[in-house]
């Protein structure tokens, strides 16, 4: 059984059909293949033809509604679509397609596509700089999405900057690129351009009925000051002493730069790749001549040639005094004379390195003092370090005694008491 209500067009048409949605007696799209992606933003349907049809009705669009994208009546089994939506959100494409056959519409056949693809434009550097008369670069790209490969339409603008020209890959006011593909883009400044800035300079990328945007910023700067090194000379090193902290200074070019050391010997010291600093510890006395480089952000360079004095060795360090120390009385204040050192570089600084000093005394700037309060032999070692951070360490004892006893004796009521003082 069939119930029909028909008017001109299939939108107001109900149709109910033993078969469903989807009836095989009625045209279904051969081309492209139902379920997978679109190929563009304009595509060719086809489906097959059926005896006894008149026309058919051909409706694309991002929901199952007449006229949502395109559609209508065709007379043949072909019919392209253009305009198909690539913005992000549309993931899903419906097709439906009557057949018109008996003098009436029939139930349509749907299908659904995946959304063709999408692209995005991208600008690197996100800022440049250039000076009047100068050129600034850019590099722009397009980046397809979901399969997309359509050739995409480059044009550039600033419209408040102050540039002569804006030209891709040198010559030309816009660009035709595919995507993966991508184009460098001249801002030439003009020569009479005032410092300032940052200006806007702005892609648009189109393709078809798709227009993506990027943009960079643009600064007009002061004519470069020539890249040079201005470190004139290096403080003298010694032999196994940690070398003056130096660092080495340029001016001009762009920053950030990076240090090497193209010949030469360093004997011991190395030098920073990006801060300049040149530190270490020298390892043989001598006179050492080594080249400098440094290299800014735009691959510019400047030399310099140094010559480092490296002294031989000091004097080791030992320690003067000796053990044992002189002996302490508990209850009496403690001074010996200083601890005594000799060799390295002063000044010194003192510190227990084992052991523990007797209960009541103390270390302070190389000599030991205060009140012992208990007798014992005590061992301890002692360590001392100089201003190059060489040390030595060694062992001492010190005698703590309890003092001397003498005993009194007196006639007290008739009996003898014995009394202690020390």
């Amino acid at each position: 059984m069939r119930i029909k209500f028909s008017l001109t067009a299939p939108v107001l048409c109900m149709l109910v059909y033993p078969c469903g949605r989807a009836c095989a007696q009625w045209a279904q799209i051969a081309s492209p293949t139902p379920g997978s992606q679109l190929p563009g933003i304009a595509v060719t349907f086809t489906w097959n033809a059926i005896s006894g049809a008149d026309s058919y009705w051909l409706d694309v669009g991002t929901a199952l509604a007449l006229g949502n994208v395109c559609g209508g009546q065709i007379a043949g089994t072909s019919s392209t679509c253009s305009g198909i939506p690539t913005q992000p959100g549309v993931t899903t494409i419906y097709v439906q397609l009557w057949t018109h056959s008996n003098g009436a519409w029939q139930t349509p056949n749907q299908y659904t596509y995946a959304a063709p693809g999408d692209f995005t434009v991208s600008m690197s550097p996100v800022s440049a700089s250039a000076a009047p008369g100068k050129t600034a670069q850019y590099t722009v790209t397009v980046n397809p999405i979901g399969g997309f490969s359509q050739p995409v339409f480059l044009t550039a603008l600033a419209p408040y900057a102050p540039l002569d020209s804006l030209l891709w890959n040198g010559t030309l006011p816009g660009t035709l690129i595919s995507p993966n593909w991508s184009a460098t883009l001249s801002a030439n400044v003009s020569q009479s351009a005032s410092i300032g800035g940052p200006w806007n300079v702005v892609i648009n990328a189109t393709s078809g009925n798709i227009t993506r945007q990027t943009s960079a910023g643009l600064n007009i700067t002061k004519a470069l000051v020539p890249l040079s090194i201005t470190t004139q000379s290096l403080p003298p090193g010694t032999v196994q002493v940690a070398y003056p902290q130096t660092t080495l200074l340029a001016i001009g070019g762009t920053t950030p730069y990076a240090w090497s050391v193209t010949s030469g010997s360093l004997d011991g010291l190395s030098l920073n790749q990006s801060s300049g600093l040149l530190s270490g510890i020298p390892a043989t006395a001598g006179t050492y001549s080594f080249t400098v480089r440094v290299t800014d952000a735009a691959s510019r360079t400047a030399n310099a040639t140094f010559s480092l004095t490296v002294s031989p060795a000091s004097t080791p360090l030992t320690i003067g005094t000796t053990s044992p120390l002189p002996n302490a009385t508990v209850g009496v204040p403690y001074s010996p004379p200083s601890l005594s050192a000799t060799g390295g570089t002063p000044p010194y600084s003192w510190t227990v390195t084992s052991g523990t000093l007797p209960p009541g005394l103390n270390l302070s700037s190389g000599a030991l003092s205060g009140t012992p309060t208990t007798a014992n032999v005590y061992t301890f070692s002692l360590g001392v370090a100089d201003s190059a951070s060489h040390s030595a360490s060694q062992s001492f004892s010190l005698t703590v005694t309890s003092g001397t006893t003498v005993k009194e004796y007196i006639r007290m009521n008739g009996r003898v008491i014995a009394i202690e003082t020390k």
